[in-house]
């Protein structure tokens, strides 16, 4: 059953995915990062595995410090997904041909 606001649908369903899925990305970006650095400078590493990120972040700057460099994508994912939900269910439209 298609949304009769898709623009709205969109833009919710955008803003939930980045933050869901931000914590993830963060982490594995702070992992790239440290690695990246061990090959230039020898020395300890911050963090051992994904769960130590995650655990040492929250530890260290709270549960919001998942999110630091974040509000970027959050504040563009709601308008992007909103233009693709409604793009796609206009053409949607658009491409139905009646059979007899």
């Amino acid at each position: 059953m298609p949304s009769q606001h898709p623009m709205t649908t969109g833009w919710l369903a955008g803003t939930i995915e980045i933050t869901v899925t931000y914590p993830l990305e963060y982490v594995k970006t702070q992992l790239q990062l440290q690695q990246q650095a061990s090959h230039m400078y020898a020395g300890n590493q911050r963090y051992r595995n994904s769960f130590h990120c995650f655990q040492r972040t929250i530890s260290e700057r709270g549960l919001l410090g998942l999110y630091q460099g974040g509000s970027v994508w959050v504040a563009f994912a709601g308008p992007r997904s909103a233009v693709r939900f409604a793009t796609f269910q206009w053409l949607s439209k658009e491409a139905k041909v009646e059979r007899p």
